[in-house]
């Protein structure tokens, strides 16, 4: 039961060339739909990350004012 695993690193000797890109580019091909819809999903999940970011920084910057010591009660 005290068997130790042991893990052995290979070195990575593959060059990546343009004849990479090309294969890669080759194999993709029938489903660039699926790839152009999957680009324009990731950027469109990263700007609304990158703004509701923005939008919580200037929420508390502003809503948080120096000296406002008041807690925040909902009205019922």
């Amino acid at each position: 039961m005290a068997d130790e695993i042991e893990f052995e690193e290979e070195e990575f000797t593959t060059r990546f060339n343009g004849q990479t890109i090309l294969r890669i580019l080759a194999q993709v091909k029938p489903y660039w739909r699926w790839v152009a819809g999957f680009l324009v999903t990731i950027t469109l999940v990263a700007g609304m990350d990158s703004y509701f970011t923005f939008l919580r920084k200037q929420i508390i910057d502003q809503g948080i004012t120096p000296g406002t010591r008041r807690p925040w009660r909902a009205s019922a």
